[in-house]
């Protein structure tokens, strides 16, 4: 055995060893004397001499790691006395061994615990093991502090590896033994440890004071804290078999046998006298609080009986208020969101009707600490944002967000507790303004830098301002006026510093303060602004049909007087005066009306500035972040409220007077067109602002009606028409604010097309008592605005003159290369914008941009076969398809022409004529070759080193053929008697074939454009086993060999495809073997097996809540050639060194496909042979190659 550790040291030296000072074959040898001796079998004498004689660290942990394998690998052939012998001599080393470095007793630690989860599935031997290992726990508990701290260590590897969460050593089970291990544990161990744990917290907090602890008692103490943390954290679930990725806290949920231990015990006093006297100690406080975390969350089984819930929550209060009122939790940020989690906890854990029937003077104490931690959470984050402490910053902020989360879960739904809370209510409003609210004075610095990556307040505070909205209306009489006056103060003060700058009165020395007041200004109007599009609408950008909050309809009804309905109409019409002028609210008008006029009356105010400073007529400057809130706020509001249909949403008098499509709504939305007309030109240099200005545009022409009055509009059809022009401004705007502005007035047209349908029967109904036109006429004009609009188009790419033999040269112009990135943007919005009727007309245009010199050719199924050889279509060189060939290289290009095909496969393909399919497939399949051709070396040449964004564009072609497929579904059959078309799927094919030389490994190394490869290449063999079978001979040897890569190479996600394409040939096979393509899978499939079987048998993961798919192949592929399998199995077993082993591995073969077994790849059968699989690799695994053997859980 000596020699053995002098072969360990030597390489193990070498492993350690300079790279340049050993060489390659040196460090290879040095492996794999290592590994050698990890996979000798019974090891573990050895492992006992190593650990007792050697004194090299690295060779001990070799030692102990192979322990832990051997009792993985090795548990069948053990007896429970060698099994016991072991423990206790792991445990011994340990206690003798102070100095043993830590990873070595870590790695002890976990064989320990491997012997306690494997004997606890012993019935035989549960009883003795546990006995045992708490016999051996207790003696270490009550020995010297060495001792106590390797007890802790025991309880704390214990809790971890039995958690259904983490499974931290190779046991060598699979995942269902892990929840039944689990269970047992649980009834039979966790009480017990809960008990040694209470007992010595119950020591510590009957000292009189823990400062004067000596460092190995305050090491003892942080252990026991984790140890009680980890089992207030055990998750009672047993219905739950999904671990998670990592360990996190969930609710504390024991079950009934529990009752005595909680409800009867102390362990909740214990904890909060633990903290009064650690909280001096970080470590210890920190610990202490997620205990309380944990016991604040108690609920389950043990909470039915409502006396034992009233009395635990009346008790845990009675000891959490007086900390609250003392400030004892607030030290810093981590200890405000430690006692955030707490209180939060408590309140998660018990329903509303609980708290409406809790004492009320109790709740009522309780309520007012809530609301003054989240008031005291948002004065904290602004003290830490003035000085600069982000990191405290952002932990307040989370308490201060998890705080009204919680109040808002009280106070929405009207209860007997809803009055105790308005008042409260209204004082975490105050706050939160005092916190975002800079104020107008001259004093206010903004010195932080703003960095450009940083994302915009409104979503990077999303979920903060939602909650703050739905608190503002829950209490509109209080909210809505704070927020009016603090508008129109807000805006006075803007007006004044206006007049100031424009007076030329400001010194130069006050400029700078001038400035900064007016910093202060605009980011107070961003955050007003903000607040009051989540006060008045819900979240329209989410998806959802905008629709008036019920509160905001509530309040508007209760003030429904002549006098609010004059007043509030008597405001509205002071937007007329000019923007400049201060005018004052009348008294009475309704609140919601005057904070939506308030927010226009400062986009006007916005806009006259930014009119001026454009013209150098005032120093003043405008706010990009002000300008991207308010139309923010405009396009919620033009959605939710701008001619609404009252008749669904009845709002009140004042709403229906001012707002309505019946009332003023048509006013106010010729307001936006007016304001749409001027700052889109205005901020085409502001992308994120453009943005904005984007999705109001489109807010207002996605409703019919309101569409409908744009056309009307001159300047709106001027501004339509100036977007498409040569010399547009918009040339000057990024893609996507120009993509979206044609969709958007695109899908205008398309909504009023639809008019007459039957889903929009109430729209129609509204529009007929507003308007004169009949819905024909109106669907006409739209027709009309669409061909007035879309010719430009065309010919500004007609102009470009691609066929001209100079285009190769003049292309790499800068004016003709951006005219053509504008060009493809704005085609894509009007694809994006298309839908059934607009289909027509937008398919001539894509046609003619495709092929000027041929627009009205059509492609018969014979003549797409010519193209998919190489043939030409006639016509491409003047069209898009040559900008391929020109623009190589030119990566901007190539994906926008990919982008516009996409967006056309995705949004006219589905809904086009077969004859027009056809064609728009030759196009798409020209595209693809040319890009093959064109291409080629440019991807051979791209290296691992290279960014994958060079890439990008193969990436977009794999996701249009995952498009073109899609075709097929949405046309199961043809039009007409004519010959059948070509379908999607066979163009698919041929691209596939195209692009396969551009597949190369470099470029399979690539992440994402490997997985979008392989989910094509598997999306066919699973779909379309029948059409990948008769393949041409060279395509289909291709893609057998892709699928086998898949299933060996590229990670997990890429596996799983290939697997489940693998699975699905299988079961085309079995359905159908005797068809003669049968013959031409079958050898295939025995290669797929033998791989399986060969090299993966021992590394197939268990799916927990279903099959893994290694598994799933495995069973089918099984099913489909039987002989292959027996000749494996014959092998596995002829290798074996003695015939005992032999008759272990024939007889579990045996079971495992045991006569019960149906070998047809059906669901059940494959959930009975996953079953017998784990049952049969848990017993002779330790025959099984041992090289293999990985961590199966």
């Amino acid at each position: 055995m000596d020699q053995t550790i002098v072969l360990l040291e030597q390489a193990s030296n070498v492993l350690a060893a300079p790279p340049n000072s050993v060489s390659a074959t040196e460090r290879i040898a040095a492996e794999e004397v290592i590994q050698s001796f990890k996979q000798s079998k019974q090891p573990f004498d050895k492992c006992r001499h190593i650990l007792v004689h050697c004194q090299n660290g690295y060779v001990q942990f070799i030692a102990a790691s192979t322990i832990c394998e051997g009792l993985a690998r090795e548990w069948a052939t053990l007896s429970h006395g060698e099994v016991d012998d072991l423990q206790t001599f792991m445990l011994t080393v340990i206690v003798q061994n102070p100095s043993l470095l830590r990873f070595i007793r870590e790695k002890l630690l976990s064989a320990c615990v491997i012997i306690l989860k494997r004997s606890l599935l012993n019935k035989e031997t549960s009883e003795a093991s546990q006995t045992a290992l708490f016999t051996k726990v207790n003696t270490l508990l009550s020995g010297s502090c060495e001792e106590v701290s390797l007890g802790c260590a025991v309880l704390r590897a214990v809790l971890r590896e039995c958690s259904l969460y983490s499974a931290t050593s190779d046991v060598g089970l699979p995942w269902a033994s892990h929840c039944a291990s689990k269970i047992i544990f649980q009834n039979n161990c966790l009480p017990q440890i809960f008990q040694l744990i209470n007992n010595m917290l119950r020591q510590y907090s009957n000292l009189a004071s823990l400062q004067n602890l000596d460092a190995s008692s305050s090491v003892i103490l942080a252990e026991v804290l984790e140890a009680a943390e980890l089992t207030l954290s055990w998750d009672f679930n047993t219905s739950r078999f999904q671990p998670s990725a990592a360990l996190s806290l969930s609710a504390f949920r024991p079950g009934k046998d529990w009752t005595p231990l909680i409800m009867q015990g102390d362990i909740v006093p214990i904890m909060f006298k633990l903290y009064g006297l650690c909280k001096q100690s970080s470590q210890h406080r920190h610990l202490t609080m997620r205990c309380l975390s944990q016991l604040a969350s108690l609920r389950g089984v043990i909470m039915v009986d409502s006396p034992n819930e009233t009395a635990f929550v009346t008790g845990f209060l009675q000891l959490l208020i007086p900390l609250l009122e003392n400030d004892g939790f607030i030290f810093d940020g981590t200890s405000s969101f430690a006692c955030t989690s707490i209180v939060s906890q408590l309140e998660t854990a018990h329903d509303l009707q609980f708290w409406t029937s809790l004492d009320e003077s109790l709740f009522q104490t309780f309520s007012f600490h809530v609301a003054r931690l989240a008031c005291r959470a948002a004065q904290s984050a602004l003290a830490s944002e003035q000085a600069h402490d982000n990191e405290e910053a952002v932990l307040y902020q989370e308490s201060f967000d998890k705080l009204l989360d919680m109040w808002l879960e009280w106070l929405i739904t009207p209860s007997r507790i809803q009055p105790i809370l308005l008042p409260h209510s209204v004082s975490i409003f105050e706050a939160y303004l005092s916190w975002r609210l800079k104020g107008t004075s001259a004093a206010y610095e903004d010195d932080e830098e703003v960095d450009e990556l940083d994302e915009d307040d409104r979503v990077h505070y999303e979920s903060q301002l939602c909650s703050m909205g739905s608190l503002c209306r829950a209490m509109l009489p209080s909210s809505l006026p704070v927020l009016c006056q603090l508008m129109e103060a807000r805006l006075h003060s803007w007006i004044d510093l206006y007049y100031q700058c424009c007076s030329g009165a400001v010194a130069a020395a006050s400029q700078q303060k001038l400035a900064s007041a007016l910093s202060g200004l605009y980011e107070d109007l961003h955050w007003l602004v903000l607040l009051a599009g989540h006060t008045l609408c819900y979240d329209c950008l989410s998806g959802e049909t905008p629709t008036i909050p019920k509160p905001v309809c509530q309040f508007c009804i209760a003030n429904q007087s002549m006098l609010a309905v004059e007043a509030s109409c008597s405001y509205v019409t002071m937007l007329e005066t000019p923007v400049a002028e201060k005018i004052q609210c009348p008294g009475g008008a309704d609140s919601a009306l005057r904070l939506m006029v308030d927010v226009m009356r400062v986009t006007a105010f916005q806009q006259h500035v930014q009119d001026l400073s454009r013209k150098g007529q005032t120093s003043m400057s405008s706010s990009p972040q002000l300008s991207r809130s308010l139309f923010w706020y405009l396009r919620c509001w033009c959605s939710t409220y701008v001619m609404y249909d009252s008749n669904v949403n009845d709002a009140g008098p004042v709403l229906a007077k001012v707002l309505s499509l019946q009332g003023g709504g048509q006013m106010h939305s010729q307001w936006l067109i007016d304001l749409l007309t001027v700052e889109l030109p205005a901020w085409v240099g502001e992308a994120d602002v453009l943005e904005d200005l984007a999705n109001l545009l489109a807010a207002l022409t996605e409703c019919p009606i309101r569409f409908h009055l744009a056309l009307r509009s001159k300047s709106f059809r001027q501004l339509a028409l100036s977007c498409i022009m040569p010399d547009s401004w918009l040339r000057l705007a990024s893609s996507k604010s120009s993509m979206e502005m044609l969709a958007a007035f695109v899908k205008g047209c398309s909504a009023l097309n639809t008019l007459r349908s039957s889903r929009l029967r109430g729209v129609l109904d509204n529009f007929k008592s507003v308007f004169s036109e009949p819905p024909d006429v109106v669907e006409q004009q739209a027709t009309h605005f669409l061909r007035r609009t879309l010719p430009p188009l065309h010919g500004r790419f007609l102009a470009l003159n691609i066929g001209v033999a100079d285009f190769a040269s003049r292309c790499q112009q800068a004016t003709i290369h951006d005219e053509v990135l504008s060009l493809l943007a704005l085609l894509r919005g009007v694809l994006r914008g298309s839908c059934i009727p607009t289909a027509g007309i937008i398919f001539s245009l894509l046609r003619g941009v495709c092929l000027p010199a041929n627009p009205d050719l059509e492609i018969s199924a014979d003549e797409l076969r010519a193209v998919a050889n190489g043939s030409e279509i006639p016509g491409e060189q003047n069209g898009l398809l040559a900008l391929i060939r020109h623009y190589i290289g030119h990566l901007d290009v190539l994906s926008s022409v990919l982008e516009l095909l996409i967006e056309f496969a995705q949004s006219l393909l589905p809904v086009i004529p077969d004859k027009d399919a056809q064609l728009s497939y030759a196009i798409l399949l020209r595209a693809v070759q040319l890009y093959s051709t064109c291409n080629l070396e440019r991807v051979r040449g791209i290296s691992r080193n290279d960014a994958e964004e060079q890439l990008e564009d193969l990436v977009l072609f794999l996701k249009l053929f995952d498009l073109i497929i899609t075709r097929d579904y949405w046309n199961e059959e043809h039009e007409d008697d004519g010959p059948t078309p070509i379908e999607g799927v066979d163009v698919v094919f041929c691209g596939l074939n195209m692009i396969l030389p551009l597949m190369s490994e470099e470029a399979l190394q690539f992440p994402r454009l490997c997985e979008e490869f392989f989910r094509v290449v598997c999306f066919l063999a699973e779909f379309h086993s029948d059409k990948v079978v008769d393949l041409p001979d060279e395509l289909f040897r291709t893609l057998m060999q892709l699928l086998e890569m898949g299933a060996s190479s590229y990670g997990a996600e890429v596996m799983k495809l290939s697997w489940e394409g693998i699975c699905s040939l299988g079961d085309w096979y079995c359905l159908k073997r005797k068809q003669p393509q049968g013959a031409r899978l079958k050898p295939v499939l025995e290669h797929f097996l033998q791989l399986v079987f060969n090299k993966s048998l021992v590394n197939l993961v268990d799916g927990m809540s279903g099959l893994s798919d290694m598994e799933v192949a495995l069973f089918t592929l099984i099913c489909c050639c039987k002989d292959v399998y027996q000749q494996c199995v014959e092998q596995l077993v002829s290798a074996q060194p003695d015939a005992s082993s032999q008759q272990r591995l024939i007889k579990a073969f045996d079971e495992l496909l045991a006569p019960t077994l149906h070998m047809v790849p059906e669901h059940s059968n494959k959930v009975v042979f996953s079953r017998r699989l784990h049952g049969m690799l848990e017993t002779v695994q330790d025959l099984l190659n041992p090289s293999s053997h990985v961590r199966r859980c």
